[in-house]
């Protein structure tokens, strides 16, 4: 099973999933290709649950984003090469950092209350991190190396708890 190296965690008091924040966080993305999937979607706006979108680059993705109110749960996966995915291959609730579809990031909106962005690019966690301090905002930080399975709790942005990049050997089980 492949999985996410890097897990970046969130939320706060002024953080509900508003598709204004989840644009915020999808506009600080470095031009990444590749081709966005959406899988269990489920907006404030929209009568519908759980249901299956797909854009072709992360400008689309944005438009959409930024006509939703709040985002009740989600999985936006970005993959390199479009492919066909099956509308029901991904759910809010699956276990943490599994990268099943090879997906080069994922973002995960948990009921309103915070966001899960997964990736392998220590550079690009850290530049989210910097980034997305905010008093508003609590990020917490999650590696799959060496068997950390809890959150831990960055305050400031010169606090990054990995002062020098893992050795990329792969994700330990």
């Amino acid at each position: 099973m492949n999985k996410f190296k890097y897990c970046l965690q969130i939320r706060g008091l002024s953080f509900s999933c508003l598709g204004s924040q989840v644009t915020l966080v999808l506009s600080l993305l470095p031009k990444i290709k590749g081709y966005w999937y959406l899988m269990d979607i489920r907006a404030s706006n929209s009568g519908e649950e759980g249901f299956f979108l797909e854009f072709q680059n992360t400008d689309s993705l944005i438009n959409y984003t930024s006509t939703v109110d709040q985002f009740l749960s989600g999985v936006f996966l970005l993959i390199e090469k479009k492919v066909k995915i099956e509308k029901d291959a991904a759910y809010t609730e699956d276990p943490p950092f599994r990268n099943d579809l090879k997906a080069l990031l994922e973002i995960r909106a948990f009921d309103t209350s915070w966001l899960e962005v997964y990736t392998d690019d220590y550079n690009l966690a850290k530049k989210l991190h910097s980034l997305l301090i905010k008093p508003s905002f609590e990020l917490s930080i999650k590696l799959t190396e060496r068997h950390i399975h809890k959150f831990s709790d960055i305050s400031d942005k010169d606090h990054w708890p990995y002062p020098n990049k893992p050795p990329d050997k792969g994700c330990h089980t």
